[in-house]
């Protein structure tokens, strides 16, 4: 009497992106993931593999998503180049903070994007939002609208004296992370330079 051995791959430790969109049940069954999972992609055609695995930790969001998809992972700036030459719309997963180029036309979003998945926030400009909004599958994060003119901040910012006074007066700044009044601003010079935060 012979046995079957069972292949097992294992993955041990915290998984950013677990991608099945394109796993076989073999290949899925086989898989035995012992940590936490941030993300999994999966498609509709393995929508049915999902609760058959080992997978030992949490989850933390699992997305459908088409199975030619294209899949970028960190910050990434959505532009013009993104369209050229592409023969069918784009469907883009963003896993990290996309940024909609304020010199994207409108239009490009609306011919050249198929669908679009973000799993951070979302930085757009104003008369792009109604566009990126139509094409927006799911979102897992937040989204800030900036108008011309805005300042975005990645990361801190110590909102202090020193700052204010070397911003324009009626600033207008959109902080991505934590804002710190360490020091006690006086209001009139809050007025003057600061228009909304």
């Amino acid at each position: 009497m012979t046995e079957e051995k069972r292949i097992t791959r294992s993955i041990t430790g915290n998984v950013g992106v677990l991608d099945l969109r394109r796993t076989s049940e073999k290949a899925y069954t086989a898989l035995d993931v012992t940590g936490n999972v941030g993300i999994v992609l999966y498609s509709r055609d393995t929508v049915g593999l999902l609760g058959q695995g080992e997978m030992t930790g949490n989850v933390g969001t699992m997305i459908e998503v088409e199975p030619d998809a294209e899949v970028r992972l960190g910050e990434t700036e959505l532009t013009r180049d993104y369209f050229k030459g592409r023969e069918a719309p784009l469907k883009l997963v963003v896993v990290g903070e996309l940024r909609v180029s304020p010199a994207l036309p409108v239009e490009d979003i609306e011919n050249g994007l198929g669908s679009l998945v973000v799993t951070g926030d979302l930085i757009c400009p104003n008369p792009a939002l109604g566009a990126v909004q139509a094409k927006l599958r799911s979102l897992v994060g937040t989204t800030v609208v900036d108008d011309p003119g805005d300042q975005v901040i990645l990361g801190n910012l110590n909102l202090d004296q020193p700052y204010l006074h070397a911003l324009s007066d009626n600033s207008t700044l959109v902080v991505l992370g934590k804002l710190s009044l360490v020091d006690v601003a006086p209001n009139e010079l809050l007025v003057q330079k600061l228009r909304r935060v």
